[in-house]
């Protein structure tokens, strides 16, 4: 597809399982299977430039061979065939990037494309010093929630409602699961590891992933079940008998068990809903590492863009007419224009 290739030059981002010998050079912005679908261990294909967390994480869990990873550190400006490259934080998960391409057009003029990778805008982007004073020309923009629909609270808001919650609960008889995905929703362990001075228990393949992150805290996680109620589990095991069966296998050190599903889905007329069947609780979160509905009109006002490229659920020209069309933001009295595909 069109929007994998990044305009005026033969990059491919997140675009490996089109790998083919016309393309050298793949950029992946996260860790993500929907973002690396096409990377296995025989992969020969060219380099892949990505951050260091997420060139760990490639070797680590994909088997890659290094000489391929090119692992380079945030706000650090490189250079691939003549065009400047720079990894900006995306606010999404361990890793993640934003990334700035300064491509020289055929007619000498340099055009700054943006690319959202996945990412939750934050106003301090405003700041980002690579950011300052450029002109994007095009924004491959993450449109996941690109529908009013989508207007959840910032981080910092669900992320305390949930301590709140913990702290409440936090009775000694009661046990903790926390939903997340092979990298991801982070934020939420740590803070609530911080708050009861307790680590956060992980399995073996999560603790291998988590000590390839530089940035994550590695004391607040423990492989010991047993010292403390808190666990970082998959999404899938946040069911309700899942959660009675691990609170049967406690053999009585546990009379409750709660669960939260932290994802933008969840979505409601209340940033946090919950069920309760006996002595199990869940809670759907409606914590997003994506930018809500909000969050991407600000984006766009702050970056005012000459043209979006939409990246998600983008395969019709309708699909991505309607996502767009929703944002409706006008720089210079003029509409933006979008890129259908």
């Amino acid at each position: 597809p069109s929007y994998k290739v990044l305009h005026g030059t033969k990059f491919l981002v997140d675009g490996f399982q089109y790998k083919s010998e016309d393309y050298k050079h793949y950029f992946l912005t996260h860790f993500h299977s929907d973002h690396y679908t096409g990377i296995t261990k025989t992969w020969a294909f060219g380099n892949i430039y990505c951050t260091e967390e997420t060139g760990r994480l490639v070797s680590h869990k994909l088997g890659v061979d290094k000489k391929y990873i090119k692992g380079i550190s945030f706000n650090k400006t490189f250079e691939v065939e003549g065009v400047k490259v720079t990894f900006l934080d995306a606010n999404h998960c361990p890793g993640s990037a934003i990334v700035l391409f300064e491509v020289k057009m055929p007619n000498g003029e340099i055009e700054n494309i943006l690319h959202t990778g996945d990412f939750r805008y934050h106003p301090s982007m405003k700041q980002y010093p690579h950011l300052e004073g450029k002109e994007i020309s095009k924004l491959y923009l993450d449109n996941t929630f690109c529908n009013p629909e989508y207007t959840f609270p910032p981080q910092h808001e669900i992320i305390k409602q949930v301590k709140d919650i913990v702290r409440k609960e936090n009775n000694g008889k009661t046990l903790f699961l926390f939903g997340t995905y092979v990298i991801g929703k982070e934020k939420i362990l740590l803070e609530v590891s911080k708050q009861e001075g307790k680590p956060i228990g992980v399995t073996k393949e999560k603790f291998e992933i988590l000590n390839c992150l530089d940035s994550i805290d590695q004391t607040k996680f423990t492989l010991d079940l047993t010292c403390t109620p808190f666990r970082a589990v998959s999404m899938g095991l946040l069911g309700f008998q899942s959660m009675m069966n691990l609170l049967e296998e406690s053999n009585g050190k546990y009379t409750k068990v709660i669960g939260f599903r932290p994802t933008g889905w969840s979505q409601s007329k209340k940033s946090i809903t919950y069920q309760n069947r006996g002595p199990t609780v869940f809670y759907s979160v409606a914590y997003s590492e994506h930018s809500s509905f909000n969050e991407l009109r600000d984006c766009i006002d702050q970056l005012r863009p000459k043209e979006i490229i939409p990246t998600v659920d983008c395969d019709t020209p309708y699909k991505v007419s309607v996502s767009l069309k929703l944002i409706n933001i006008k720089t210079n009295n003029k509409f933006l224009t979008f890129f259908f595909f």
